[in-house]
């Protein structure tokens, strides 16, 4: 048991001095507390900030304390050997990699920040399976760059802090709720995003548009983008595949341009202005583009004076 329930500190210069070091919590069945804050005083530089944090074994490993901000980990976290690591209404902040091998994480509706402190420096995250470990919201912040390295499933909502950035290269991701992009950058790589929601969804960002790879809308509520970017040249752009299961993608004031193939399975549309590349003669220079309400435009590029056109 460890337990710091009466742990009080003369002032707010003491606290846990952790740096290098690795709290493992392994238990073998039964349950154990996974504590953060000490009674007084209530100042969170007094918090104890685990260096690595390491769920191990059978049994529920659960984060406990009277009231406080968020459980931080300043390196990585590891949820391995069957063990239920349950969040208990505390958000988790990681400076490092989120692994789990083989455990289980209850994430309840609480948040994970997975914090990439340094820009040159990647962090990673490995959920291990997208039944058993989804996460309920996830933040991307700092400089440097997170990464999933396997499938993840987020059942509420996705903010990508400003001056951060996801890069999900060839996974899977599948969100329930909204995302948010909140100034930061998103690297789709030949990823899928599947938007899968059982109530309207939303996705926004602040300036310009969001690039996917490949997604998916399976949400019979749809899929709103009026905040996809400050004004009518925002939206989203889908490099390959748009897939439309179920619902509809709603943006009359946004853009959808679509470079692949759209299939509409579930009967769904966009209601948005769609642009989409239907013929390019590269000799000609000339493009015909589909936009919203069946129009068509062709483009041509032009090199020569303007004044002789």
């Amino acid at each position: 048991l460890f337990d710091m329930s009466e742990l009080s500190f003369v002032n707010n210069t003491w606290g846990f001095l952790t740096a290098g070091s690795t709290v493992r919590f392994n238990k073998n069945g039964g349950a154990q507390e996974v504590p953060f804050k000490p009674l007084a005083p209530t100042d969170i530089v007094c918090y104890l900030n685990y260096h690595n944090l390491i769920l191990d074994s059978a049994g529920t490993k659960t984060i406990t304390a009277v009231a406080g901000n968020s459980l931080r980990v300043i390196n990585n976290l590891n949820i391995t050997n069957s063990a239920d690591f349950v969040s208990n209404g505390f958000n988790i902040e990681l400076n490092g990699n989120w692994v789990n091998s083989g455990g289980y994480f209850h994430a309840q509706n609480n948040t994970v920040i997975m914090n990439s402190p340094v820009a040159s420096v990647s962090t990673f995250i490995t959920s291990g399976s997208t039944t058993n470990n989804p996460f309920a919201n996830l933040q991307i912040s700092g400089s440097g760059l997170v990464k999933p390295l396997d499938n993840i499933k987020i059942d509420n909502n996705l903010n990508i802090s400003s001056g951060s950035e996801l890069r999900l290269d060839t996974i899977k991701m599948e969100i329930r709720g909204n995302w948010f992009n909140n100034g930061g950058t998103f690297t789709s790589g030949t990823s899928v995003v599947n938007f899968y929601g059982t109530v309207a969804q939303t996705l926004s960002k602040t300036a310009g548009t969001e690039n996917f790879y490949k997604l998916n809308l399976d949400n019979s509520l749809g899929l709103n983008i009026n905040t996809a970017g400050a004004n009518s040249e925002g939206g989203i752009i889908v490099n390959d595949s748009l897939n439309l299961l179920h619902g509809n993608i709603s943006g009359r004031n946004r853009q959808v341009t679509a470079l692949g193939v759209i299939t509409r399975t579930g009967g769904g549309f966009i209601d948005a202005e769609l642009r989409k590349n239907l013929w390019n003669n590269s000799v000609l220079g000339a493009k015909l583009v589909e936009k919203a309400s069946v129009k068509y435009v062709v483009y041509r590029e032009y090199h020569g004076d303007k004044n002789e056109v």
